[in-house]
Parts: C-alpha cells; sequence; structure tokens
C-alpha cells in the first residue's frame, strides 16, 4: 500500500500516465478535464490555510504554532503547484487536439 499525495488515502496502486507516477496520485485524483482541474484549484484556494498574522494577531505565534503553520503552507503549496501543472497540461493537451 502507498500514500497517495493527493488524497493522502492508501492505496494499493498509483495511477498509470507518467505525471501521475511521479507524484504518487491515485485515480480518483487524476482528473481528466481542465474544467475539473479548474474546479480543483478553486477548492484549494478556499482551504488555504490562513496567514499567521490572521491567526494570531499582534500576540504572534509560538515557535511550535509557526512550525506547524510553516508545515500546512508548505503541504498546500506543494499540492497547488501539482495541481495547476496538471491544469495546464490537461488545457494543452485540449488546445492540442482542436487544432
Amino acid at each position: 500500500m502507498i500514500k497517495c499525495y493527493g488524497c493522502k488515502l492508501r492505496v494499493s496502486t498509483v495511477y498509470t500516465p507518467t505525471i501521475a507516477i511521479r507524484h504518487m496520485l491515485c485515480r480518483w485524483c487524476v482528473i481528466k478535464t481542465a474544467a475539473d482541474y479548474a474546479r480543483h484549484l478553486a477548492r484549494l484556494r478556499d482551504v488555504k490555510p490562513r496567514s499567521l498574522a490572521k491567526l494570531y494577531g499582534s500576540n504572534g505565534p509560538t515557535d511550535d504554532q509557526e512550525n506547524a503553520h510553516e508545515d500546512q503552507m508548505r503541504n498546500w503549496s506543494r499540492r497547488y503547484r501539482l495541481v495547476s501543472k496538471l491544469y495546464k497540461a490537461a488545457l494543452a493537451a485540449q488546445s492540442g487536439g482542436q487544432s
């Protein structure tokens, strides 16, 4: 069993396209159309972690809270970059197929 980096579920195998294998994605995380990727990007923007200033105000975070927030932001950024890369590839594939 492996852990899918997209949905964090444990799956038996990764999906077969090269980009999915490289990023360890299950078949549910590899979406087919650019519109699906755009919706996924919008969902990711909705769940983006709040900034430290909004979370802790003028008091500021403790070191542990700051480290936890940094990990959350790193994880969110990694997921967002991956989906945007897949979105751009889907757009290129769609525009290449329509020409």
